[in-house]
């Protein structure tokens, strides 16, 4: 009598475990994998990843990114021109003429959004961008530190960083820290060597980023 009642204790614990165990979704099996249905058919797991790209289709996606990237860091000029009609006063007629003017030019540069990296910050952020990095060195027709601070600022349109905008005492070198954020969020930086030995400015410009095409197309803007 003892034992049958330990029996029927115990297949109830068993019965009230079953019911409060979590139920599985439709078709997805203990282990995560197939699941029977009660047609005898299988149905896969939920949550499964969908089938990769084919070869070539990652391929053609890859260069279509490539060429827009290409496209965008691609420097123009476009022509430009006053059109205006001449014509003495109380006249209703007169010639047309027109006046050249200087083209618009477009740089890589105009793509980037001056944004300083946080104080203290800026070599930690630099030694982070270590992958890829474009150097230049160019001789340019800066008379002074101050010219050339100007210079750079107008022409590569980044922000100056840990107040390196600020002429010192030596005016014989001056070193630039630069900082920007290229159209699509990819950080850029530079480092702008100045050395002034009397009849000029000899210039190292260093460009990092996660993409070495922005570094060195920043690099051309001065060449």
């Amino acid at each position: 009598m003892a034992a049958a009642t330990a029996v029927a204790v115990l297949l109830k614990t068993a019965s009230e475990k079953a019911q409060a165990a979590p139920r599985l979704p439709v078709g997805l099996s203990e282990g995560g994998g197939f699941a029977n249905r009660e047609d005898g058919s299988h149905q896969g797991a939920v949550g499964a990843a969908e089938p990769p790209l084919p070869a070539a289709a990652a391929a053609a996606a890859a260069a279509a990114a490539s060429n827009r990237a290409s496209a965008l860091l691609t420097c123009a000029s476009i022509p430009a021109a006053l059109t205006f009609v001449l014509r003495e006063a109380e006249e209703d007629f007169g010639c047309s003429d027109e006046y050249p003017l200087e083209p618009v030019s477009i740089t890589p540069t105009h793509f980037i959004r001056a944004c300083a990296v946080p104080q203290g910050q800026f070599a930690a952020v630099w030694q982070s961008l270590e992958e890829a990095e474009a150097l230049t060195k160019l001789s340019l027709p800066f008379p002074s530190p101050a010219a050339a601070v100007d210079a750079l600022l107008g022409a590569l349109h980044m922000a100056p960083c840990e107040g390196t905008e600020a002429i010192g005492s030596n005016n014989s070198s001056h070193e630039l820290l630069l900082s920007g954020i290229f159209v699509g969020g990819q950080q850029v930086l530079a480092k702008a060597f100045c050395l002034f030995p009397g009849d000029g400015c000899l210039l190292r410009l260093a460009v990092r980023s996660l993409d070495l095409t922005i570094c060195e197309a920043v690099c051309s803007v001065l060449e």
